[in-house]
């Protein structure tokens, strides 16, 4: 008897609701219940995909701040990483103030050396690198300073450093290194009208610099 009760009263329950909700029903039709019914939040309420969209477009990071922010990944040989134009200009212009202590110039004409070294130093016969964080690097300065070109607007150079006991220090590599040749790898505006006219458009725009404002340094130094 107490489970008929139980179920007849139930069953009443359900219809009273279905009843106040159907269209027509005391839940429907004033102003009040259409509130009610839009904070109630179905599913048809708002397009929940594309709120999450907007939130996670809102607060991803640029896709070369996320390369710079992103760890070098372990490799056996040396991994290479992204550094700024303060990291590693310093180590550019030591290698060519090396390089002119003997004469040897970027412009300079074949003349008899006069002068050696005061002493022997190792030098770099080559340098390896993790293949798919170099990948990431190039794919995010493609996309930070040329999207629209897809990389057609840009250059990648090889730049020679002398790693500089600063740079070796701020980095966390071995002390060793100091003094080496280091090769880095750093991003321009091709010398065209086009990549003129966007190098001149992205000074003025968010990014606020030109693709050289990071390089990466290889890393990897051999033997």
């Amino acid at each position: 008897m107490k489970k008929f009760l139980l179920i007849a009263s139930l069953l009443f329950m359900a219809f009273v609701y279905l009843s106040w909700r159907k269209p027509g029903g005391p839940g429907h039709g004033s102003a009040a219940s259409a509130a009610a019914t839009a904070h109630s939040a179905t599913p048809a309420a708002f397009n929940v995909p594309a709120l999450a969209a907007a939130i996670t477009n809102a607060t991803r990071p640029s896709p070369l701040a996320a390369a710079l922010a992103a760890p070098a990944p372990p490799a056996p040989t040396g991994n290479g990483q992204p550094v700024t134009r303060a990291q590693y200009q310093p180590c550019l212009d030591s290698f060519v103030a090396v390089m002119g202590r003997y004469g040897i110039t970027p412009n300079n004409p074949p003349v008899k050396n006069t002068s050696c070294p005061a002493m022997t130093w190792p030098i770099t016969t080559s340098e390896s690198f993790q293949a798919s964080g170099f990948i990431a690097w190039l794919q995010s300065i493609v996309d930070t300073y040329d999207p629209s070109g897809k990389g057609a607007n840009l250059d990648f150079q090889i730049k020679f450093g002398i790693c500089t006991p600063k740079f070796v220090a701020d980095l966390g590599q071995n002390t060793a290194l100091v003094g080496r040749i280091a090769v880095f790898v750093v991003g321009a505006y091709r010398d065209t009208p086009a990549a003129k006219a966007l190098k001149a458009k992205a000074l003025k725009s968010a990014a606020g610099t030109d693709p050289g404002g990071t390089g990466y340094e290889l890393g990897g130094l051999q033997p």
